[in-house]
C-alpha cells in the first residue's frame, strides 16, 4: 500500500509515467503475493485431500489422474493462460507432487480392507439383480477375499428366497471372521 501511495505522490508531483509505473508495479506485486498465498493453501488442500481419500479407502492416485485429465481437457480448449495469472494452476509440478504423495499413501488401508469387498459384493448384486451369476463372476475377478465371495453367495441365496440357507452361511461367515465368541455369539434357533 505504501508503494502504491508513493507512486501516486510521484505521479501527482509531476513524475507522470514513472509514478503510474510504481503504482502499477506495487499492485502487481500485491496480486502476486496473494496468488502465492492461495497456492500455499491449494498445496495444503491437496495434501489433506489425499490423506482423507486414503483414510476413506479411495485410491489416492486417482487425484493425480484427475489432474492429468483436467490438464488434457484444458489443452484441448486452447491451453491455459500463464501460470502466474492462475489461482489454481494445474502445473506439472503440482501433478507430480500429488502423484508422489499418492504413491507414499498407496498401500495404507484402502481397497484391501474386507469391508470394501463386502460393500462391492452388495453393489455388484444390485447392479446385476437380474443375473446374480454375473455378479459372482465379476467379484471373482481380481484379488477378492474368500469371505467376500462367501458373503455374495449368501446374498444370492437370500435373493432366491432361500433365507434359512443364507442365514446359516452368514452365521458361519461371522463365526469364522470373529476372533472370539463374544463378538458374534451363536444365534438361537427360532
Amino acid at each position: 500500500m505504501a508503494a502504491m501511495l508513493a507512486g501516486m505522490l510521484i505521479a501527482a508531483a509531476g513524475g507522470g509515467d514513472a509514478g503510474i509505473g510504481v503504482a502499477m508495479g506495487s499492485q502487481a506485486a500485491f496480486i502476486q503475493d496473494q496468488l502465492a498465498y492461495s497456492r500455499r493453501f491449494e498445496q495444503e488442500a491437496d495434501r489433506l485431500g489425499l490423506q482423507v481419500m486414503a483414510e476413506a479407502g479411495y485410491d489416492p492416485e486417482a487425484m493425480a489422474s484427475m489432474f492429468r485429465a483436467m490438464q488434457r481437457l484444458a489443452s484441448l480448449q486452447g491451453g491455459t493462460p500463464p501460470e502466474f495469472l492462475l489461482t489454481h494452476p494445474l502445473t506439472e509440478s503440482r501433478i507430480s507432487d500429488t502423484a508422489s504423495r499418492a504413491a507414499q499413501l498407496a498401500g495404507k488401508g484402502g481397497r484391501e480392507d474386507l469391508q470394501y469387498h463386502l460393500v462391492r459384493a452388495r453393489a455388484l448384486l444390485a447392479i446385476h439383480q437380474r443375473d446374480p451369476q454375473q455378479a459372482t463372476t465379476r467379484l471373482a475377478q481380481g484379488d477378492t477375499p474368500q469371505e467376500a465371495r462367501r458373503y455374495l453367495d449368501a446374498l444370492v441365496l437370500a435373493e432366491r428366497g432361500e433365507t434359512g440357507a443364507a442365514l446359516r452361511r452368514l452365521d458361519a461367515l461371522a463365526r469364522s471372521s470373529c476372533p472370539t465368541s463374544r463378538c458374534c455369539p451363536p444365534r438361537r434357533p427360532r
